[in-house]
């Protein structure tokens, strides 16, 4: 199917399980270089610190989390493939330990830190339901493929989707990018929600939200097309959102 940023069809869609599947490909790659004796796997271990002898990085210490045990080890090169930090934000669909202690403990024993705006900022969750709540749930960007994102043109427009005729309407990425329309790369299908959202012209609590409308999908495709496409999505997101 078609993701954003790209024109053409070019990613195998597992049921908005794609990056799943992805993971499990790697998994598998991992356990058969494992069960070949070229890897020792360390599971529910965390790095506690890095072991820098003469300015470079031999090793590190970790802990065992079932058991409190510390080790050291040792390495002639150690890759830090530590993930993001992208729980510095208040709003992230992160995991909770996504929080950069891992990048503290490397930059506390000199590492450089370069390119903190290299994070991804996701165009589709789910909005959160009021200010007590910072973690979101992340959506399949799938849905951008047949998906239309719209907000009303009048500021304050409080009225139901239903009830907005197609002429008060602002189709705002298609408006922009006509090329790309509703596939836009990622970062800049958020810049313009948050743009329009800074106008007031933002749905759902606190205006922070953007519609992701399927009504014309339903009419070109027929609603059973689109359940067979999205039905699981849609089924997952209202076991979250009770809607």
């Amino acid at each position: 199917r078609s993701f954003g940023g790209v024109q053409v069809s070019r990613t195998f869609y597992a049921r908005g399980q794609t990056g799943q599947q992805l993971l499990l490909g790697a998994y598998q790659a991992l356990s058969r270089q494992i069960a070949a004796g070229n890897v020792e796997m360390h599971p529910r271990t965390e790095m506690l610190d890095l072991i820098v002898i003469d300015g470079r990085a031999r090793g590190i210490v970790a802990r065992d989390l079932i058991t409190g045990k510390t080790d050291t080890y040792f390495a002639d090169a150690v890759v830090l493939a530590s993930g993001g930090y992208g729980n510095v934000f208040y709003l992230s669909t992160n995991a909770m330990n996504s929080n950069a202690t891992a990048v503290w403990r490397a930059h506390r024993r000199g590492a450089y830190f370069a390119n903190p705006c290299f994070t991804q900022i996701h165009p589709t969750c789910i909005p959160r339901t009021g200010d007590h709540q910072s973690k979101l749930t992340l959506m399949s960007e799938s849905l951008r493929n047949d998906g239309r994102i719209w907000v009303p043109k009048a500021k304050g427009d409080d009225r139901p989707a239903n009830k907005i005729p197609e002429d008060e309407r602002d189709y705002y990425l298609e408006r922009i990018y006509p090329s790309f329309g509703n596939l836009v790369p990622r970062d800049i299908a958020s810049r313009a929600a948050k743009n329009v959202c800074d106008e007031g012209r933002g749905v759902g609590p606190g205006g922070q939200g953007v519609y992701l409308d399927f009504a014309d999908a339903i009419k070109r495709m027929g609603r059973k097309a689109v359940e067979a496409k999205y039905g699981n999505l849609f089924d997952m997101y209202q076991r979250i959102t009770d809607e």
